[in-house]
Order: C-alpha cells, then structure tokens, then sequence
C-alpha cells in the first residue's frame, strides 16, 4: 500500500502565508475516495479532534484544521518569534503549544526547529523521553515490561537518566576499549550534529528505543518482526 509524503500533499514546504484549507481538503478527500491511505502508524496525533464541530471522525481534516490554525499563528502572532525568545530549552519546547501533539511528538518538532537553527539549543541540550526509550530504559534497569502501555514515564527521572548516560559516555568507552578492544571513536558518527564524537540527548533517546526492540527479538515469547535478526 502506498503511502504519501509531505511533499506530494503540500506540493513542496508547506507556507502559512497560502494555506489554503480547502484546496487540500478535497485532494485529501479524493485520495481517499480512491482507497489510498494518508497516515502510518509512525505519525501519532491525538485522537481528541481538534474541531469537533467539523467532521471530528476524519483524521486528515482534523490534521488539516491544525495547521490551519498553526498558519493563523505564524503569520498573525508571532508563533515562532515567541519561540525564539525563551532563554532556556525547556521554556521553548513549553512554548511549543500545538493542538493535537502530545509530549513527545512536540518534542520532536522542538528537534525539527532547533536543527533549523530556528530556537538557540541543540538536541544535547534537551530531551522528551518517548515511550519506546521509556521502556529501553527499564529494560537497561533490569525493570520488566511486556508493552509499551504497560510503561509509565516518569518525566523528570527518565530525562535524569539520560542526562547520566551522556556524562558517563567517554569514561564507559574507555572502559569498553580496554575490555574488549572496540574503539568507539573508530565507528562514532563524525557528522552528528551535536556532541561529537560522543552521542547527543536525543541520540541516546533514538537509541535505547532501537536497542529495546533489538533485546526483544531475542525472547522467543514476544511477537516481533525478525525479519532483519540474526542470532546463533
């Protein structure tokens, strides 16, 4: 089944001074009719519609009045400006208050804003846990966890946690260079974008959600794709 990407329903950057709503509603809407699917499951929205009074049970139409509302933002009331001006990480991902985005997917694009140079903090200097690494992290922990709902993130503790892993990096690779050999400066990735050679906040955060699905596939009682797992 195909999927759409961004740049074939907006026909390129989507631009807050020409959106027009009912222009992509009956594109949308056509796609539809030809049973051709608009969302994944990789792009997680709130189920709440944003306008109840407009064809609440049409996820794309709601997706549509959101960012038909974030245009009105940035060209009327200095969205992005407001986002600027916050003197610390945390106040500009608070400030980021946009229907139908919960915590993390906000964090996401709080990471979108800041690799555009748009807020004046890097993905080291910040991080939103998300369920998936939420639960990498009680795995770390010798915690047990048989579904991601199961997992209650603890905001504050997680971030903690992460914020420890990224000061104890290059003392645990030293440690793995000794143990084993394995030099992790001879494989980190030199193009990171930020805390080369070492691994930002979100690169842990993008890490411990991979690795818990990785540490999974090893349990012959969990159903996951092992398509691309090889274990002897």
């Amino acid at each position: 089944m195909a999927f759409f990407t961004f740049g074939e329903i907006f026909e390129g950057i989507l631009d807050p001074n020409s959106f027009d709503f009912s222009y992509h509603e009956k594109w949308l809407d056509k796609r539809k009719s030809e049973r051709r699917s608009i969302f994944n499951d990789a792009y997680l929205t709130c189920s709440i519609p944003y306008d109840k009074s407009y064809r609440p049970k049409d996820k794309h139409i709601q997706v549509l009045k959101m960012l038909s509302w974030l245009s009105i933002q940035i060209k009327e009331f200095n969205f992005l400006d407001k986002v600027k001006l916050c003197t610390t990480a945390e106040a500009s991902y608070a400030a980021l208050k946009i229907p139908m985005t919960g915590d993390f997917l906000r964090f996401e694009i709080w990471m979108d804003l800041a690799y555009a140079g748009i807020v004046g903090f890097s993905d080291n200097d910040f991080v939103m846990p998300g369920p998936g690494s939420a639960w990498g992290l009680m795995l770390l922990e010798g915690q047990e966890a048989k579904h991601r709902d199961s997992v209650k993130i603890n905001t504050k503790a997680f971030s903690a946690a992460f914020l420890k892993i990224r000061d104890m990096q290059e003392e645990q690779w030293a440690m793995l260079l000794k143990r084993t050999g394995k030099n992790w400066y001879d494989v980190s990735f030199k193009e990171a974008y930020a805390n080369v050679p070492l691994l930002s906040l979100s690169n842990i955060e993008g890490a411990l959600c991979e690795w818990r699905k990785y540490k999974r596939l090893g349990d012959p009682s969990v159903k996951a794709r092992r398509r691309l797992y090889y274990h002897e």
